[in-house]
């Protein structure tokens, strides 16, 4: 490979193929009326009554309708072309450390890029990534119980311990060199350790969570790969959001549904559903009275139709590590078909 072409490898080229997508019953009124009778009209009233339901004709039961009521099938997925799409749906305590994080999606592409979760973190990196180059990467951190103020504080303590100048800019500043995303609050921690082509940046920007807690996230690259990796970085923060039950769709509730009953008939050694599919079976004994610790996935838009690759963190005690079942699902009729399943130490 020559050096140039080494080098637009290493930068990431430059592309627009990230796409944004983005997405109550009526008063109950009581209406109460006193009508005043006198003894003699209530006693006429009671005998006319009687005499009207003496004579009236007798009624059919009513026929109960046959079957059960029709199912609702879930809107079909939208075409993603091409893009992933990631959810961290929810995750609890491990060895200590909060990751109680409310839900969020971003877009990114699954082609090019993967999802990197070690303790504490998430993190968007290049699949292809050139060696003896610093690592291009987005970082998507969580401050829980913290104000915009004090998340901004605590992040910039962090990138002083790894780079030369650490600026905040915000949409007053002059020729800050740098995009305000319009789902972020609209300031930005901007950071370098030189002005060499191999030298690192950041930019992190900020989004509460609604919750009283703030989301950080940081786009990191040498200083050659802005235009690059920095540029798709950019993008993809665009897409965030922070998700509420009220917007969920229906395809991805279904699908979150789908792979929690897998995962709980799994866990509780009822494998009828899956035991075919399944590409470790012995793992599986170990696997029977754990308890799901996480839920991530994936969905892209594949040759065979809408694909989800979904993992499910678990563990069977305290002193036993973390694994993973792994599921691949297909939208398939009006509906998520496993297509595999598995278990990943």
């Amino acid at each position: 490979m020559r050096e140039r072409e080494r080098l637009f490898e290493a930068i990431g080229g430059v592309d627009e193929r990230l796409l944004e997508r983005s997405e109550t019953g009526g008063r109950w009124e009581r209406i109460s009326r006193r009508l005043a009778w006198t003894a003699a009209a209530a006693a006429c009233l009671a005998v006319v009554a009687a005499a009207w339901m003496w004579t009236w004709p007798a009624q059919a039961d009513p026929v109960p309708p046959e079957g059960p009521p029709p199912a609702v099938t879930p809107e079909p997925p939208p075409r993603l072309d091409g893009e992933g799409y990631h959810l961290l749906a929810f995750q609890t305590e491990e060895a200590g450390v909060s990751m109680d994080w409310p839900a969020f999606s971003i877009w990114y592409s699954d082609a090019d890029y993967y999802i990197y979760q070690p303790l504490g973190s998430c993190f968007i990196r290049p699949r292809t990534q050139s060696e003896g180059l610093p690592a291009s990467q987005l970082e998507i951190a969580h401050y829980k119980d913290s104000t915009l103020e004090e998340a901004v504080a605590l992040r910039r303590k962090h990138d002083e311990l790894y780079y030369e100048t650490v600026l905040l800019v915000d949409e007053n500043t002059a020729d800050r060199g740098v995009g305000l995303p319009e789902n972020a609050a609209p300031l930005c921690l901007v950071a370098s350790d030189g002005t060499d082509w191999d030298d690192m940046q950041s930019e992190t920007w900020f989004v509460e969570d609604g919750q009283g807690g703030v989301f950080s996230l940081s786009a990191s690259c040498f200083l050659e790969a802005m235009e690059g990796f920095g540029a798709r970085f950019y993008d993809m923060v665009c897409t965030f959001r922070v998700a509420s039950g009220e917007d969920t769709p229906p395809w991805r509730q279904a699908m979150e549904n789908r792979a929690m009953d897998l995962a709980e008939a799994v866990f509780a050694g009822d494998l009828r559903e899956v035991e075919d599919l399944l590409e470790t079976p012995d793992a599986l004994d170990q696997a029977e009275g754990a308890s799901p610790a996480g839920l991530s996935y994936s969905v892209s838009q594949r040759e065979e139709g809408l694909c989800a690759e979904v993992s499910v963190k678990f563990r069977s005690g305290g002193e036993e590590p973390y694994r993973c079942l792994e599921l691949s699902l297909l939208w398939e009729e009006g509906d998520w078909q496993v297509t595999r399943a598995g278990i990943r130490e």
